[in-house]
């Protein structure tokens, strides 16, 4: 039997890496947004959008390489997740 503070650690862990990844995407979500007024650019025609990325440059690249990274942050307390809860099997 493992001691209550043993067992804390691994549980504040996983939930300090969820807030973080919701953060981070948080961040990198709205310097996408306005930079590149996303989500609403999905909408509009190819035409439209693909001179607006010309146009953004190596900077709107890397802006969308952080915002998709964000999803892997969290991937990592997603797996911890069933250890933490006890349903490992």
């Amino acid at each position: 039997m493992t001691s209550p503070s043993v067992d804390r650690i691994p549980r504040r862990t996983t939930g300090a890496l969820f807030v973080a990844g919701a953060l981070a995407f948080a961040g990198a979500a709205t310097v996408l947004s306005s930079t590149f007024d996303w989500p609403d650019v999905l909408r509009e025609p190819a035409d439209v959008v693909l001179p607006a990325v010309v146009a953004g440059g190596a900077g709107l690249t890397w802006t969308w390489f952080a915002t998709a990274w964000t999803y892997a942050i969290l991937l990592v307390p997603i797996l911890l997740l069933p250890a933490v809860l006890g349903r490992r099997g």
